[in-house]
């Protein structure tokens, strides 16, 4: 048994990939909020921004600067 692939089947796999992609970038913030705000903050400062950082949880408590 062969498979036969036309020209339409081709194009039909281009169309649901790109959208695949376009309904992904659609639906999902890009960049988020904390994406944007790191962003910003680079771009004001011109360096990396520190931020504090704390894990709590399951895990043993830490903070760092």
């Amino acid at each position: 048994m062969k498979l036969h692939l036309g020209m339409l089947d081709i194009l039909l796999v281009i169309v649901l990939v790109f959208a695949g992609i376009i309904a992904h970038n659609w639906y999902n913030n890009h960049p988020t909020g904390r994406e944007a705000l790191f962003l910003k903050l680079f771009a004001s400062k011109g360096d990396l921004p520190v931020t504090k950082e704390m894990g709590g949880g399951g895990m043993t408590t830490w903070v760092s600067k």
